[in-house]
């Protein structure tokens, strides 16, 4: 919704205690509110701001059958002038709603906010009513259809899809900190001593320390930005780690090298919405054909006398305002100007239609359905046509003719029917169809205006895999493919084959070769056995019970504060990185929505505490079983005992 729709909003409710005071009996010389402005159109029509300051004076003055009568007066004039989006109007009726609820009459704010549906089916701040006068938890199901309203909207697929994007990168970004925070903790004391063990015992351990933090902020000193340090923690890291969070990092890289191809998919579109005059294109093919919108187009039509389509949408926004002599005019100009031009034939019909001459409407659809293209088009052009006979009483033609137009474009009647009709003193009425262009049209028209940037294939994050993959690869050759640094499951000790030779790998390949991730005392106290004396045994149990209750409390705190980074931090990786993506989803939807997220029109009034009631759960069920997942410390002696006994010999 434009910033001039809602200051109409905000001038409408300014102007309805205003409308409430007047008296019933007002005389004629009593001025109109500036606010409420009728006279854009040279014929006079019922315009939706005067329909809506009658309905609140009636439905504050109590007049229940005047308020009945206006509200079906609105909703006749959007199914005949084919507005899809009523959005002020319904706006104003979600304000009324809310005063009524304000007032402690839930019943009555219910048919306000249903009302606005009618107008406006995408309106997220009736759902958002519905749910507030219901209450929790029954309003939930409202809350939710209100989240998702805009994505049915004309053109809110590609904001659905934004928003959708926007919210889980952000909470992908926070889950990734959380993953390289956890094997920072674990593994970086590896790559700390491999440091220190290079540069050799000359060396005090400070220049060791200062080096493994440069070498961690490298990409902050390298101007590359901050929001790279966890994947390239993860690229220092990968050659300690295990295999299963070998792979969690290299699928976190490859959805890094996919956001410039995710982001690129929504870039027309975006680009269309962020384009001059696309806003107000889309007011004239499905919204209500406010004033500024008119005058945009009509000002853009004058200035490139020669782009049809620009004069179409003014035709149509022109229409939808109940403009229809100016409306008539202009299509009257673009068929005599190209009497092939079927779109305006058509309109043109619609109007003499709306006028009541069915003769002049039913030779103009049958100009019309001769040059418009075969499918929908035509189809829809035949199904006017039917509807003017049968409006002229000739029943016979007009089942033929509905015939044909089923015929071109099967269950289109039957959809167009449905979608534009309304009952009315116990009769429905069906209206005719204005030919318009879709929502994809409008998107390819305006494509390539804004100011929306492309990634493409080759961008900052693609080029990133190549810094990554070339920091872990360094590591891998400085480290040499026979060394290998551990950290023992016990003790905490960390150790390599240089420093510890008891545990170093063997050449022969074979399983029980592999190097144990205990230290050397630890190895021969838990696993060989082969006697150690009674000071170095106390001494060693207490450095095992030293280091459990260490890593009891870091997970403690960690869980505490971040949800899911205890479990990575006790190798149990997948699961910490989903409840944290959880957590921070929950986080993020609890903070973005009305800020960087448009979920509702006037989010201070509808989102408020729904935003607790959805996502609130989510975060503290994460928190809960981040809690209650607590992953074993313990080291299971017997199975590495198992690894390191020899294979039996084959007879």
């Amino acid at each position: 919704m434009s910033p001039w729709s809602l200051r109409w909003v905000a001038a409408v409710v300014i102007a309805l205690p205003l409308a409430a005071q007047e008296p019933a009996a007002a005389p004629a010389t009593t001025p109109v509110p500036n606010v409420i402005d009728v006279a854009q159109s040279a014929t006079p029509v019922a315009g939706f701001d005067g329909l809506l300051a009658e309905y609140a004076r009636a439905e504050r003055s109590g007049a229940a059958p005047q308020v009945e009568g206006v509200f079906d007066e609105m909703r006749r004039l959007r199914v005949e002038r084919n507005i899809e989006n009523l959005t002020v109007p319904a706006l104003g009726l979600v304000l009324l709603g809310h005063e009524r609820l304000a007032k402690g009459e839930p019943d009555a704010a219910r048919v306000h906010f249903e009302r606005s549906l009618v107008l406006d089916p995408h309106l997220a701040d009736a759902h958002f009513g519905l749910a507030r006068a219901a209450g929790v938890p029954a309003g939930i199901g409202h809350v939710v259809s209100g989240v998702l309203a805009r994505g049915s909207a004309p053109g809110g697929k590609v904001h659905l899809r934004a928003s959708l994007l926007t919210l889980g990168l952000l909470a992908a970004f926070c889950a990734v900190w959380v993953l390289a925070g956890g094997l920072l903790l674990r593994y970086g004391g590896l790559l700390l001593h491999d440091i220190d063990e290079h540069l050799g015992p000359d060396r005090p351990r400070i220049v060791a320390l200062g080096l493994f933090v440069l070498v961690l902020l490298l990409p902050c000193v390298a101007l590359l930005g901050w929001g790279y340090l966890p994947l390239w923690w993860m690229a220092l890291l990968l050659v300690y780690m295990a295999p299963v969070e070998q792979g969690v990092t290299i699928v976190a890289w490859l959805l890094l090298a996919a956001v410039g191809p995710v982001a690129d998919s929504l870039g027309p579109a975006l680009s269309a919405r962020s384009a001059p005059l696309y806003l107000e294109a889309l007011e004239a093919v499905a919204g209500g054909g406010e004033a500024h919108a008119i005058d945009a187009l009509s000002a853009a039509a004058a200035a490139q006398p020669d782009d049809v389509d620009l004069q179409h949408l003014v035709g149509l926004a022109l229409r939808k305002a109940g403009r229809d002599e100016e409306a008539m005019a202009l299509y009257r100009g673009l068929e005599q100007k190209d009497p092939r031009d079927f779109r305006a034939t058509n309109n043109l019909a619609n109007l003499y239609f709306g006028a009541g001459n069915f003769t002049a409407a039913i030779d103009l659809y049958a100009r019309a359905a001769e040059h418009a293209p075969a499918g929908r088009t035509r189809a829809t052009v035949l199904y006017n046509k039917s509807l003017a006979h049968y409006n002229k009483l000739e029943g016979e033609p007009a089942k033929e003719v509905r015939s044909q137009a089923d015929a071109a474009a099967p269950g289109l009647p039957i959809e167009l029917e449905n979608r534009w009709r309304y009952e009315q003193g116990g009769s429905v009425t069906s209206a005719v169809v204005d030919l318009a262009p879709t929502v994809a049209e409008l998107q390819a028209r305006y494509a390539g205006q804004g100011s929306w940037p492309r990634l493409g294939l080759v961008n900052r994050f693609s080029l990133a895999l190549l810094v990554f993959g070339a920091g872990a690869f360094a590591v891998t050759r400085w480290r040499g493919e026979r060394i290998f640094t551990l950290r023992c499951l016990k003790c905490g000790a960390v150790f390599c084959k240089l420093c510890h030779l008891g545990a170093k790998k063997k050449g022969g390949g074979s399983s029980s070769d592999a190097p144990l991730p205990l230290c050397t005392p630890c190895l021969h106290l838990f696993v060989v056995k082969d006697g150690v004396s009674g000071p170095a045994r106390n001494a060693k149990l207490r450095d095992v019970e030293a280091e459990e209750g260490r890593r009891v409390k870091i997970f403690r705190l960690l869980s505490l504060f971040v949800p899911g980074a205890g479990q990575v931090f006790g190798r149990s990786t997948v699961i910490g990185l989903l409840l944290a993506f959880v957590w921070f989803g929950a986080l993020v939807a609890l903070v973005l929505p009305g800020r960087l997220v448009e979920v509702t029109l006037v989010p201070a009034a509808s989102w408020g505490v729904w935003a607790m009631v959805l996502a609130g759960p989510l975060a503290v069920a994460a928190w809960v079983v981040a809690q209650l997942l607590k992953p074993s410390f313990q080291f299971e002696v017997k199975a590495a005992a198992a690894a390191r006994r020899p294979a039996p010999r084959r007879a």
